[in-house]
């Protein structure tokens, strides 16, 4: 699983917020496979706790409301 970018740029993330993927991605990805009994989902779902993170790291507002397949949210304007 890579970590998790609120833009798709590798290292985007605040680095209080790679550190704690560093520390807890792992935990979060087993925790999320129980709960969900997939694996595909459950990296999706702890990379969304990451990007909504880094977000709130920077102080950057994410628009994180579903779209449709294929298409990636972006950052909002704040």
């Amino acid at each position: 699983m890579k970590p998790a970018t609120s833009s798709g740029r590798s290292g985007f993330l605040e680095p209080d917020v790679r550190i704690a993927y560093r520390e807890y991605g792992s935990s979060l990805l087993g925790f999320a496979m129980n709960e969900v009994g997939d694996r595909g989902l459950a990296e999706e779902l702890v990379q969304e706790v990451f990007v909504r993170a880094g977000g709130r790291a920077s102080g950057r507002t994410l628009d994180v409301r579903p779209c449709a397949p294929g298409c990636s949210p972006s950052p909002a304007t704040s």
